[in-house]
């Protein structure tokens, strides 16, 4: 039961960190501008992971194998961060959520097919070509709100989106089937700190080397950086962003089988990504997007249930 209730609160924090999210996109003005943005909510994160682990009794025991994970964690976080933010800056959120959600999907159904000894059957196979088919029509969607068709960046913007996204579930999976494996004892808390560490220094590194391709400065950048407007966001999100990964590998860790967790996951998050869209940011609940998000629950289902 309590795998259950940590489920509930990922989603919740996850729809959460969304809203926010979208809400200081329409704030950030080129690649600069995001790494700054990310590089303070990574770093926040950092700060919150560490005073918990400083005020628990959490064990540090961690191996090379975890500090691996937690590094490919990190990057995935860091891609996952910033492709989002500038993805669905220019398109529509639940467009941008479906290809989320397929990634989120299909890389630990993959991974653990490759990795953990799973087997990928003939009615998943069924379920991944029906949620190709919800992505085709939720593009069409996108066109509807956006008013323009994708471009080759969008696409890239998306795809990084996908994978980063499913990399980072599969992160989680990994790290609570590793410690399990070898019985060590080595706490969620500072599994969530390593990453965000990792995922700090990979945006911070990255920050001077773009700054000098755009002529500029990391001092200028940050001189001109909105703060004033978003530091009420900045701070939500690193706590989001942090408890997201703490509550996700939780959820993991008390339910061992991922067929129970990714339907009421994504099929919760998708529903209530769809309310927020159509009341906070006006986004128009149409035919195909409901075709859209009946057939990736569709997908979801046969992929991790049947």
């Amino acid at each position: 039961m309590i795998g259950y209730i940590f489920l509930f609160i990922t989603v919740l924090i996850g729809v959460s960190k969304g809203y926010c999210g979208k809400k200081t996109s329409e704030f950030i003005n080129g690649i600069t501008d995001g790494l700054i943005l990310q590089s303070v909510r990574v770093i926040l994160c950092v700060v919150i992971g560490g005073c918990l682990l400083l005020f628990s009794r959490d064990n540090v025991q961690i191996d090379k194998m975890v500090l691996f994970i937690s590094f490919l964690n990190g990057l995935a976080n860091a891609s996952f961060l910033l492709s989002w933010l500038f993805a669905v800056r220019s398109g529509a959120y639940l467009f941008v959520d479906v290809c989320l959600t397929a990634g989120g999907i299909l890389i630990p159904c993959f991974g653990g097919a490759i990795f953990f000894g799973g087997n990928i059957t003939i009615i998943q196979y069924i379920g991944i070509l029906i949620m190709m088919v919800a992505v085709l029509v939720m593009c069409g969607y996108n066109a509807t709100v956006t008013n323009k068709r994708l471009s080759f960046s969008n696409i890239l913007l998306l795809l990084c989106v996908a994978f980063s996204n499913g990399l980072m579930g599969f992160c989680e999976k990994f790290f609570a089937y590793h410690t399990h494996m070898v019985n060590l004892n080595c706490s969620t808390s500072f599994f969530g700190l390593i990453t965000f560490l990792f995922a700090a220094l990979l945006l911070i590194v990255s920050l001077p080397i773009v700054c000098k391709k755009k002529n500029s400065t990391v001092k200028q950048s940050i001189k001109v950086f909105p703060f004033k407007k978003l530091w009420i966001y900045l701070i939500l999100i690193a706590v989001f962003l942090y408890f997201n990964t703490y509550f996700g590998t939780l959820t993991n860790a008390y339910i061992n089988n991922t067929v129970l967790i990714y339907p009421l996951k994504f099929g919760s998050n998708l529903l209530l990504s769809a309310v927020m869209a159509a009341i906070f940011f006006k986004e128009k609940i149409n035919l195909r997007s409901i075709i859209g998000m009946i057939l990736i629950t569709t997908s979801i289902i046969l992929i991790n249930v049947i």
